[in-house]
C-alpha cells in the first residue's frame, strides 16, 4: 500500500525534510497513474465498502509513519475498518485508543460489535489496542482520554456537524501533536445513514488559515483528509 504513494508525496513535496516546520499548506493529489493502475478499492477490516479513499488514507499512513508515530486516537470508529488499517501500519506495541457512539447520529447501532473485534484483532497482533463506546463530547468521555498519556496523531472523524467538529477540536485537540480531520472537501455533501449535512470543510477552511496543513485528496473526491502538523501555527 505504501511504496507507490510514498514515491509520489517525495516527488511532490518531501514533507520529511527540514522544511517541515515551516508554515506551508501543500495539497497532495492522486496522479494519473494510479488510476492507471486500477486504484483498487480498499480492502477493508469488517467486508463492507471502504469509507475512506484508498489514496488518500495510504498518504496519511505514510505521513504518520515519517513522523514515526505510536499512539494514535481515533474519534469516530465506526466498524473499526480506518482504525485497524491506521494501527496495524505501526509499530508493534503502539497505543491505540477507538472512539465511538454506535446508534450516534453519524452511526449505526450494530457497529459497535465489529469495532471490538477490530480492536482485539489488533491486541492479538500485539497493539496496546481500547475502545470507548460514548458520545465524544461527553464530560466522562473527555475525562477518561484526557487521563491517559499524549497521543502522537489524532484523526477526529465523528460528528461532521460544525459545532460537533469543533467541539472535537477543542476537546482532544490539545492532547495530541498530529490532529487530523476526515471529509475537508465536498461542501453541502450529507452522509449516507440519516442525511445529515457534512460541515467539516466549514471548520478546515477556518483551522487551515491558522495553522501550516498538509491535505491528501484524490482527483473527483468529495472526502479527503487534512492534517495539522505540529508547531505548524501561522
Amino acid at each position: 500500500m505504501e511504496s507507490k504513494i510514498y514515491a509520489q508525496l517525495i516527488a511532490a513535496d518531501d514533507f520529511g525534510g527540514s522544511d517541515r516546520q515551516s508554515s506551508t499548506r501543500r495539497t497532495f493529489q492522486g496522479r494519473p497513474f494510479d488510476l492507471a493502475a486500477g486504484n483498487k478499492m480498499l480492502t477493508t477490516f469488517s467486508g463492507r465498502k471502504p469509507s475512506q479513499n484508498e489514496f488518500e488514507l495510504s498518504s496519511f499512513i505514510c505521513l504518520l509513519r515519517e513522523y514515526s508515530v505510536q499512539s494514535y486516537l481515533e474519534v469516530g470508529s465506526r466498524e473499526g475498518d480506518t482504525f485497524y488499517d491506521v494501527v496495524s501500519s505501526l509499530p508493534i506495541g503502539s497505543r491505540a485508543v477507538a472512539l465511538d457512539l454506535p446508534g450516534g447520529m453519524w452511526g449505526k447501532s450494530t457497529t459497535g460489535n465489529q469495532l471490538k473485534k477490530a480492536v482485539t484483532a489488533l491486541v492479538a497482533k500485539g497493539y496496546q489496542a481500547s475502545y470507548i463506546l460514548g458520545d465524544s463530547t461527553a464530560d466522562n468521555v473527555v475525562g477518561s482520554i484526557l487521563q491517559m498519556p499524549r497521543f502522537d496523531a489524532i484523526l477526529i472523524d465523528g460528528d461532521h456537524r460544525y459545532e460537533g467538529a469543533k467541539k472535537d477540536w477543542l476537546n482532544y485537540a490539545p492532547h495530541g501533536s498530529i490532529i487530523a480531520f476526515h471529509d475537508i472537501v465536498g461542501h453541502e455533501q450529507a452522509e449516507k445513514v440519516h442525511g445529515n449535512k457534512v460541515e467539516v470543510p466549514r471548520l478546515w477552511a477556518e483551522l487551515k488559515d491558522q495553522y501550516g496543513v498538509v491535505e491528501f485528496v484524490d482527483q473527483g473526491s468529495a472526502m479527503g483528509i487534512g492534517v495539522i502538523l505540529p508547531l505548524e501555527i501561522k
